[in-house]
């Protein structure tokens, strides 16, 4: 049997593990939550000034997608407010590109030369915020390439798994090709924009990140057929 002032002892002990074990925890999944600031940025609109920017979205894309139909070039400018805004609505409310069920609330930031990614991720009890950093260049016309130079769970260094699943998802359903390879020991997702049969129906040349701004131009459909009858 054990004595009184050893079973005191012993559970104070106890209490002390599982008090260290819990704060650890809750520590982590405080770290693991950590949004970096733009992610919170939408939320401090109104919801009259979101829903405005998020139509200014679908205005600029509605017109980049009129230049490529009707004229030989075409060029847009994508701020990170007007997509942040459409992606916490209208794509919130109807998803373009299915995303995995472990994914969920996405939002971008735009810097100099430089991509952010945030979104929330759950499978099963575990949950947090993954954020991503990287860079993005066209090796080539219609070849996209994405290098993630940091994957963190709030401030926790991270695996590249769900990335990787969430972006695997996001192209299949919206019918583009993407191939995984490596770049200083970083995942590089290799987007390209052809048809299957290596077809284009435009060519991206140009793909600019700045602060607070996406800049993409290139040729079009008729350009192309234009180029392809001579």
């Amino acid at each position: 049997m054990i004595e009184p002032i050893r079973l005191k002892r012993l559970a104070i002990v106890v209490a002390g593990v599982v008090a260290v074990v819990s704060f650890a925890a809750g520590g982590l999944l405080y770290l693991a939550g950590r949004a970096p600031r733009f992610y919170h940025e939408v939320e401090e609109l109104s919801l009259q000034d979101r829903t405005a920017q998020s139509k200014q979205f679908v205005r600029q894309a509605t017109g980049v997608w009129n230049q490529i139909q009707n004229e030989p070039a075409w060029s847009g400018i994508f701020t990170q407010s007007h997509v942040n805004a459409w992606l916490a609505g209208d794509f919130a409310q109807k998803p373009v590109v299915t995303l995995p069920r472990t994914v969920s609330e996405p939002r971008v930031s735009f810097d100099d030369g430089r991509l952010g990614l945030a979104f929330r991720w759950q499978r099963g009890p575990v949950e947090g915020l993954i954020c991503v950093t990287g860079r993005i260049w066209l090796p080539e016309s219609n070849l996209v390439a994405i290098e993630f130079e940091k994957i963190r769970a709030g401030v926790i260094p991270l695996s590249s798994g769900p990335v990787i699943e969430a972006l695997s998802a996001a192209a299949e359903s919206a019918g583009l090709g993407l191939e995984w390879r490596q770049h200083a020991g970083n995942p590089v997702a290799l987007l390209r924009l052809s048809r299957p049969d290596g077809a284009a129906d435009i060519a991206i040349e140009r793909v600019e990140l700045e602060s607070g701004k996406l800049r993409v131009a290139g040729q079009s459909r008729k350009a192309l057929s234009q180029g392809l009858a001579n």
